[in-house]
Protein backbone atom coordinates (compact mmCIF):
# COMPACT_ATOMS: atom_id res chain seq x y z
CA UNK A 1 0.00 0.00 0.00
CA UNK A 2 1.44 3.98 -0.91
CA UNK A 3 -0.99 5.63 0.32
CA UNK A 4 -4.47 5.78 2.03
CA UNK A 5 -7.03 7.98 1.10
CA UNK A 6 -10.71 8.22 2.50
CA UNK A 7 -13.94 9.32 0.89
CA UNK A 8 -16.05 11.76 1.87
CA UNK A 9 -19.06 10.14 3.71
CA UNK A 10 -21.72 10.77 1.74
CA UNK A 11 -23.32 7.45 1.43
CA UNK A 12 -22.53 6.33 4.94
CA UNK A 13 -19.47 6.40 7.12
CA UNK A 14 -16.32 7.53 5.24
CA UNK A 15 -14.46 4.60 4.44
CA UNK A 16 -10.71 4.14 3.50
CA UNK A 17 -9.51 3.51 -0.19
CA UNK A 18 -5.90 1.88 0.15
CA UNK A 19 -4.03 2.62 -2.88
CA UNK A 20 -1.05 0.71 -4.19
CA UNK A 21 2.34 1.56 -6.09
CA UNK A 22 1.05 0.00 -9.20
CA UNK A 23 -2.52 1.60 -8.82
CA UNK A 24 -0.47 4.89 -9.01
CA UNK A 25 1.84 4.31 -11.70
CA UNK A 26 -0.61 3.06 -14.31
CA UNK A 27 -3.04 5.77 -13.44
CA UNK A 28 -0.28 8.30 -14.30
CA UNK A 29 0.94 6.26 -17.32
CA UNK A 30 -2.56 6.34 -18.37
CA UNK A 31 -2.95 10.21 -17.85
CA UNK A 32 0.81 11.20 -19.16
CA UNK A 33 -0.36 11.33 -22.57
CA UNK A 34 -2.85 13.84 -21.99
CA UNK A 35 -0.64 16.12 -20.25
CA UNK A 36 0.58 17.99 -22.99
CA UNK A 37 3.89 19.61 -20.89
CA UNK A 38 7.48 18.46 -20.27
CA UNK A 39 10.32 18.60 -18.00
CA UNK A 40 10.48 22.39 -16.62
CA UNK A 41 6.94 23.79 -17.78
CA UNK A 42 5.13 25.19 -14.97
CA UNK A 43 1.92 23.77 -13.53
CA UNK A 44 -1.11 25.12 -11.13
CA UNK A 45 -2.31 23.11 -8.77
CA UNK A 46 -4.96 24.15 -6.47
CA UNK A 47 -7.36 21.55 -5.78
CA UNK A 48 -7.78 19.11 -2.60
CA UNK A 49 -4.62 17.09 -2.61
CA UNK A 50 -7.11 14.65 -0.74
CA UNK A 51 -8.66 13.85 -3.84
CA UNK A 52 -7.29 11.10 -5.72
CA UNK A 53 -7.65 13.32 -8.87
CA UNK A 54 -5.54 15.50 -8.22
CA UNK A 55 -3.26 13.67 -6.37
CA UNK A 56 -2.63 11.70 -9.52
CA UNK A 57 -2.57 14.80 -11.55
CA UNK A 58 0.33 16.16 -9.59
CA UNK A 59 2.29 12.59 -9.10
CA UNK A 60 2.19 13.10 -13.50
CA UNK A 61 3.52 16.36 -12.85
CA UNK A 62 5.97 15.27 -10.80
CA UNK A 63 7.03 12.29 -12.72
CA UNK A 64 7.12 14.56 -16.00
CA UNK A 65 9.74 16.44 -14.54
CA UNK A 66 7.20 19.59 -13.88
CA UNK A 67 7.45 22.49 -11.31
CA UNK A 68 4.04 22.13 -9.66
CA UNK A 69 2.77 25.64 -7.93
CA UNK A 70 0.04 25.47 -5.21
CA UNK A 71 -1.97 28.03 -4.71
CA UNK A 72 -5.76 28.42 -3.47
CA UNK A 73 -8.27 29.37 -5.47
CA UNK A 74 -8.79 32.90 -3.61
CA UNK A 75 -6.16 34.43 -6.14
CA UNK A 76 -6.53 33.01 -9.29
CA UNK A 77 -7.93 35.70 -11.29
CA UNK A 78 -7.29 39.43 -12.03
CA UNK A 79 -4.39 41.30 -12.93
CA UNK A 80 -2.68 40.42 -9.68
CA UNK A 81 -3.78 36.44 -9.41
CA UNK A 82 -1.76 33.31 -9.79
CA UNK A 83 -2.81 32.50 -12.98
CA UNK A 84 -1.16 35.69 -14.31
CA UNK A 85 2.13 35.46 -11.35
CA UNK A 86 2.36 31.73 -12.15
CA UNK A 87 1.91 31.66 -16.05
CA UNK A 88 1.33 28.08 -16.02
CA UNK A 89 1.85 25.19 -18.88
CA UNK A 90 -1.10 22.99 -17.25
CA UNK A 91 -3.64 22.96 -14.82
CA UNK A 92 -6.85 20.98 -13.41
CA UNK A 93 -10.33 22.50 -12.64
CA UNK A 94 -13.61 21.63 -11.80
CA UNK A 95 -15.84 22.45 -14.58
CA UNK A 96 -17.88 25.03 -12.48
CA UNK A 97 -14.90 26.88 -12.35
CA UNK A 98 -14.30 26.86 -16.01
CA UNK A 99 -17.88 28.03 -16.27
CA UNK A 100 -17.90 30.97 -14.20
CA UNK A 101 -14.18 32.27 -16.21
CA UNK A 102 -16.39 31.45 -19.30
CA UNK A 103 -19.36 33.59 -17.66
CA UNK A 104 -16.66 36.39 -16.96
CA UNK A 105 -15.41 36.16 -20.72
CA UNK A 106 -19.43 36.20 -22.22
CA UNK A 107 -19.68 39.49 -19.80
CA UNK A 108 -16.77 41.48 -21.09
CA UNK A 109 -18.13 40.64 -24.43
CA UNK A 110 -21.98 41.70 -23.64
CA UNK A 111 -20.13 44.95 -22.74
CA UNK A 112 -17.98 45.72 -25.86
CA UNK A 113 -19.55 47.74 -28.39
CA UNK A 114 -20.20 48.05 -32.59
CA UNK A 115 -17.42 46.01 -34.14
CA UNK A 116 -15.89 44.72 -31.08
CA UNK A 117 -19.08 43.22 -30.17
CA UNK A 118 -19.40 41.98 -33.20
CA UNK A 119 -16.29 40.33 -33.60
CA UNK A 120 -17.03 38.68 -30.31
CA UNK A 121 -19.87 37.00 -31.05
CA UNK A 122 -19.06 36.29 -34.46
CA UNK A 123 -15.97 34.38 -32.92
CA UNK A 124 -17.87 32.91 -30.77
CA UNK A 125 -20.46 31.15 -33.19
CA UNK A 126 -17.81 29.86 -34.97
CA UNK A 127 -16.72 26.96 -32.55
CA UNK A 128 -20.24 25.68 -32.06
CA UNK A 129 -19.22 22.75 -34.38
CA UNK A 130 -15.86 22.52 -34.08
CA UNK A 131 -14.71 18.86 -33.41
CA UNK A 132 -11.25 18.03 -31.55
CA UNK A 133 -8.51 17.09 -33.69
CA UNK A 134 -10.10 18.15 -36.51
CA UNK A 135 -7.54 19.57 -39.43
CA UNK A 136 -9.53 22.34 -40.32
CA UNK A 137 -8.98 24.20 -44.31
CA UNK A 138 -10.20 26.68 -46.42
CA UNK A 139 -12.80 29.46 -45.37
CA UNK A 140 -13.19 27.70 -41.78
CA UNK A 141 -9.39 27.67 -41.28
CA UNK A 142 -9.04 31.23 -42.07
CA UNK A 143 -12.09 32.23 -40.11
CA UNK A 144 -10.67 30.33 -37.02
CA UNK A 145 -7.26 31.81 -37.50
CA UNK A 146 -8.79 35.60 -37.36
CA UNK A 147 -11.05 34.61 -34.37
CA UNK A 148 -7.47 33.41 -32.69
CA UNK A 149 -5.85 36.56 -33.32
CA UNK A 150 -8.56 38.90 -32.29
CA UNK A 151 -10.89 37.73 -29.59
CA UNK A 152 -9.18 34.03 -28.32
CA UNK A 153 -5.94 35.01 -27.83
CA UNK A 154 -7.17 37.56 -25.20
CA UNK A 155 -8.72 34.85 -23.69
CA UNK A 156 -4.99 32.42 -23.11
CA UNK A 157 -3.63 35.36 -21.64
CA UNK A 158 -6.09 36.15 -19.28
CA UNK A 159 -5.45 32.35 -18.52
CA UNK A 160 -1.04 33.67 -17.91
CA UNK A 161 -0.59 33.36 -22.10
CA UNK A 162 1.22 29.53 -21.61
CA UNK A 163 -1.61 26.97 -20.90
CA UNK A 164 -1.43 24.09 -23.07
CA UNK A 165 -4.56 22.29 -21.69
CA UNK A 166 -6.54 21.90 -18.74
CA UNK A 167 -8.00 18.91 -17.27
CA UNK A 168 -11.52 18.73 -15.21
CA UNK A 169 -12.47 16.79 -12.82
CA UNK A 170 -15.39 15.76 -10.11
CA UNK A 171 -18.15 16.55 -12.22
CA UNK A 172 -19.45 16.33 -15.62
CA UNK A 173 -18.17 19.04 -17.91
CA UNK A 174 -20.61 20.94 -20.22
CA UNK A 175 -19.71 19.75 -23.96
CA UNK A 176 -20.18 23.71 -24.61
CA UNK A 177 -17.45 24.59 -21.82
CA UNK A 178 -14.88 21.70 -23.93
CA UNK A 179 -15.50 22.68 -27.24
CA UNK A 180 -15.60 26.84 -26.60
CA UNK A 181 -11.96 26.61 -24.70
CA UNK A 182 -10.78 24.23 -26.91
CA UNK A 183 -11.43 25.82 -30.17
CA UNK A 184 -10.22 28.73 -28.48
CA UNK A 185 -6.50 27.37 -27.94
CA UNK A 186 -6.92 26.06 -24.71
CA UNK A 187 -7.81 22.24 -25.01
CA UNK A 188 -10.18 20.69 -22.11
CA UNK A 189 -10.16 17.16 -21.54
CA UNK A 190 -11.96 15.25 -18.70
CA UNK A 191 -10.82 13.14 -15.92
CA UNK A 192 -11.90 11.10 -12.97
CA UNK A 193 -10.03 9.80 -10.12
Amino acid sequence: MAILIYTSGTTGEPKGVMLSHNNIVSNINAVRPLIPIKAGDKSLSFLPMCHVFERVVSYAYLYIGANVNFVGTDNLGGDEGDLKKVKPHFFTTVPRLLEKVYEKIYNKGLALKGIKKGLFFWALRLVDDFEYDKPYTGIKALKLKIADKLIFSKWREALGGNVKGIITGAAQCPEKMARVFSAAGIPVREGYG
